[in-house]
């Protein structure tokens, strides 16, 4: 018996030394035990790297090739316009293609070998949708440092253990709530979703139950209706903004003497939005004392218990890319619209070019 294993393992070795390079690495693969769990397997693989180490993948998002960055700190870092691709300012979520340049403060980044890498061991290619009922005290960020942050709220949920740790760490919440509120939150690495359901000229509704006191009475609640001028500061940027709200839906459902409940649809979400407003309307005396998110676009909250996860498949998962195929196209023709509009004086507009402090513009969705 150990004569025939030796006198195997010695034909084993003279077939691999005869073949070439790439045959041998496949008659190896062809011995090696696929891994536990989801595997990719070879064929992703290969769509992702290429024997010269440049990225075959279908977009790898820009943010990923600052490794030496926080999640939300590289988020900020390429909104604040330190990052360029091929001499232009991106925005966070830009998927780059092969032979692209990067540029960290004028600095070269090569990024593509790392691209390559995680692709080659099954880090790209399949986007995730999650949706989480975000409760109180749970801060919206992936943040590892961050006590309160989503990775520690996430730890051990079931949903999301077939996607392993290193693919969690690479989900981000799309419309973000502030740590005093609960609700919906899209959990996804897909930065075209992201994208397309948090723009501000898309218009998406979200939806909200809030409670405030005292009770707003029903003047309030049309005065809200119509617009109120808040301030609120971005996000990303910074930038401190004082403007109306846009019109909204606000309805008021029952209550107590000294509590309303009011339910708000918002097309719009600017950080801390629906308490300002409160406040702005009542001159101060009043305040939310609860606010539960419990629609963002096609998705609903629906049962899922505070604290819970569960993956979006299905229906569900349809109607979500139908809405984002549908914000694309109107973004693609809105594009094709300006471009005939820009014909005349294109030339004599220098675009725009990276720099050091440049400021970037736009959310991933506001907390409310």
């Amino acid at each position: 018996m150990a004569g025939s294993l030796r006198a195997s393992c010695y034909i084993f070795g003279v077939v691999c030394c005869c073949l070439p390079a790439w045959n041998t690495a496949g008659l190896a693969q062809a011995f090696v035990l696929p891994r536990s769990g989801i595997s990719r397997g070879p064929k992703h693989a290969a769509r992702s790297v290429s024997n010269s180490g440049e990225y075959r993948g279908d977009g790898f998002r820009v943010v990923r090739c600052l490794p030496s960055f926080s999640r939300r700190d590289a988020d900020r870092v390429v909104a604040s316009g330190r990052v360029s691709v091929n001499g232009l300012v991106v925005a966070p979520s830009y998927r780059l293609k092969a032979g692209d340049e990067v540029a960290l403060d004028g600095k070269k980044v090569e990024w593509e070998v790392r691209a390559a890498a995680e692709g080659a061991a099954g880090g790209g290619g399949v986007f995730a949708y999650f949706k989480y009922h975000k409760p109180v005290g749970v801060t919206c960020t992936m943040d590892p440092n961050d006590r309160s942050g989503l990775l520690r709220a996430l730890k051990g949920a079931k949903p999301l253990r077939k996607l392993g740790h290193g693919k969690v760490g690479r989900l981000f919440p799309v419309g973000r709530l502030d740590k005093d509120s609960q609700g919906l939150v899209l959990l996804t690495d897909d930065g075209r979703i992201a994208d397309l359901l948090t723009q501000p000229h898309f218009k998406r509704e979200k939806e909200y139950l809030v409670e405030t006191t005292p009770r707003l009475t029903s003047a309030q609640c049309d005065e809200l209706a119509r617009g109120v001028e808040i301030t609120t500061t971005q996000q990303r940027s910074g930038a401190t903004i004082t403007s109306r709200t846009a019109p909204c839906v606000v309805e008021r459902h029952g209550g107590t003497r000294d509590r309303a409940s009011i339910r708000f649809v918002l097309l719009e979400g600017r950080n801390r939005q629906i308490r300002k407003m409160v406040e702005a309307v009542s001159g101060g005396r009043c305040q939310v004392s609860k606010l539960l998110r419990v629609r963002h676009c096609e998705l609903t909250l629906g049962t899922l218990p505070e604290g819970g996860v569960a993956e979006i498949t299905g229906g569900e998962l349809e109607r979500l890319v139908a809405s984002s195929k549908w914000a694309e196209t109107a973004r693609q023709a809105g594009k094709k619209s300006a471009s005939r509009s820009r014909n005349s004086y294109e030339n004599k507009t220098p675009k725009r070019k990276a720099s050091d402090g440049g400021k970037g513009k736009g959310s991933r969705g506001a907390a409310n």
